[in-house]
């Protein structure tokens, strides 16, 4: 994945293998509670950080790339998250090397961010970055593309995913 100079919204991925041209990271932690804000948590410049498919601000002086690897075998393509606050953006990545995450059901609206077009609705989540929804009411629903000729692991969403 490259990234374009400036701070860019982005994952580490479960198969992140290292992180080029970053002079800042800052992981994004959602909020705990109604009303709490998102907390913007400083991270030390390691690729060590880059194993737990986490959301993290990245700055990139000059630009950057990540290389994002298979996931393991039986990974889930699918992400529920559950009792999301209503009145709170929720942070979500798409780890996955294979191709856009959707988001299909429990978002009122998907915002993406690059330095060079600011914030912007989207309908998916490229391959390596991570985006902010707007949860509705009930379970919102992550989606991420699965390896080429291996049967994805959609678990409880697969009436959604598919």
């Amino acid at each position: 994945m490259y990234y374009e100079p400036g701070w860019d919204l982005i994952t580490s991925g479960a198969g992140a293998r290292c992180l080029w041209g970053a002079a800042a990271l800052y992981l994004v932690e959602p909020a705990q509670s109604a009303g709490a804000p998102v907390v913007y948590q400083p991270l030390a410049l390691s690729a060590s950080l880059l194993n737990g498919g986490m959301v993290l601000w990245a700055y990139f002086p000059a630009g950057g790339s990540l290389e994002l690897l298979a996931p393991p075998a039986g990974y889930p393509n699918a992400l529920s998250i559950t009792n999301a606050d209503p009145g709170a953006w929720l942070p979500v990545a798409n780890n996955s090397p294979y191709g856009p995450a959707r988001v299909p059901r429990g978002a009122r609206a998907l915002v993406i961010y690059s330095p060079s077009g600011g914030y912007h609705q989207a309908t998916s989540v490229p391959a390596g970055y991570a985006a902010w929804v707007w949860p509705g009411a009930g379970d919102v629903i992550v989606c991420t593309s699965p390896a080429p000729n291996v049967a994805p692991n959609f678990g409880g969403a697969a009436s959604v995913c598919r």
